[in-house]
């Protein structure tokens, strides 16, 4: 890696609104950087699309006619950062609905969860 700053200061102001798109490569893969500035010469939107999330939609593919031993193993192979997906999607079996379930819904859901009594 070059010599150099980490931080870049910036020397002149960008106005709010302005968009850039910027990927970097990580160790599962690509990551894509969006930003919004702001005010201030502060984000106003920031985000991050980590290789885990594009890497994870092969997985349906990849498990195909496998066995329930092999999907461990297989994901494993993937080395997936589960953290790094702000998102769960979700399948009805019944009716093959999808449903995507973002962060603040996840967060949410956790909150308001009551413990079940025992009987």
């Amino acid at each position: 890696m070059p010599e150099g700053p980490i931080i870049e200061e910036l020397k002149e102001k960008i106005p709010a609104g302005q968009e850039g798109l910027y990927t970097v490569e990580a160790p599962r893969g690509e990551a894509i950087h969006y930003v919004i500035s702001g005010p201030d010469n502060r984000p106003e939107r920031w985000r991050v699309r980590a290789p885990t999330y594009a890497n994870l939609q092969a997985l349906p593919t990849l498990i195909k006619d496998e066995t329930i031993a092999d999907v461990p193993i297989i994901l494993g192979s993937m080395d997936p950062c589960f953290s790094c997906t702000e998102r769960v999607e979700t399948v009805d079996m019944k009716t093959g609905e999808q449903r995507i379930i973002k962060r603040r819904e996840l967060e949410e859901m956790s909150r308001n969860k009551r413990p079940q009594k025992r009987s």
